[in-house]
């Protein structure tokens, strides 16, 4: 009971008044730092997330890029892969190992940096202590079937923290995600261009790159919710 009586007023929040509904810039630049694990149904053998995700992010012009530095567990290096999806193109494109790969995607599949309907308030707290302390509004629900967890600022609706767990796929699967680095504007515009290497992509289900196809995936399907 003396553990639990010190612990708790560093967590106490506040429940007034329901905040309204916020979006975040619709253009970003950032860092998502993601660490995780997915259980396919019917495995004993979790499969971990560890990875570093650049971001640049435009809503209206539809079109995402992603510089994805993930942990191989097997070999206990990173792998570097670089992600452009042009949603107006139904194109995604993955560069990696010195190859381009593309397949189509869901032009209807992006979604704007905002509350989604199906979450919840969940309560207002405060990150850091004395003069530093930032307030924070919690919202929390279901998506698609996925229990998720959302922190964001309250003076401008910038994402802190988001975590999701259920079953994504064929898997159960746990994420946790803390942005950073944000900034409401594209510093480099030339990242949404199509690299030249993949004037002549390949089609990514014609060339047998199974391990790649899952690891882009499972990066569709458990990116962080609130904007991917």
């Amino acid at each position: 009971m003396f553990t639990l009586a010190l612990v708790l007023p560093l967590f106490v929040g506040t429940f007034g008044q329901t905040p309204t509904r916020c979006c975040y810039s619709h253009k970003f630049d950032g860092v998502l730092m993601e660490t995780g694990a997915s259980l396919p149904v019917g495995s004993s053998v979790p499969e971990i997330f560890d990875a570093s995700n650049g971001i640049s992010y435009d809503f209206d012009e539809k079109v995402m890029w992603l510089n994805r530095s993930q942990l191989n567990t097997t070999s206990g290096k990173w792998d570097h892969i670089q992600i452009l999806r042009r949603y107006k193109e139904s194109k995604e494109y993955i560069v990696q190992n010195g190859y381009c790969y593309s397949q189509r995607i869901d032009p209807a599949s992006i979604t704007p940096p905002c509350v989604p309907d199906s979450l919840h308030y969940g309560g207002s707290y405060t990150v850091g202590s004395g003069a530093n302390a930032v307030k924070v509004n919690h919202w929390r629900g279901n998506i698609n079937g996925t229990t998720v967890s959302l922190t964001l600022q309250a003076s401008d609706c910038t994402p802190i923290s988001e975590s999701i767990y259920g079953i994504i796929g064929s898997s159960h699967t746990v994420m946790s995600y803390v942005f950073a680095n944000l900034k409401p504007t594209v510093a480099h515009r030339a990242n949404f261009q199509t690299p030249a290497i993949c004037a002549h992509a390949i089609p990514l289900d014609a060339v047998g790159k199974r391990d790649l196809e899952e690891t882009v995936e499972k990066m569709d399907s458990s990116l962080v919710p609130f904007f991917l």
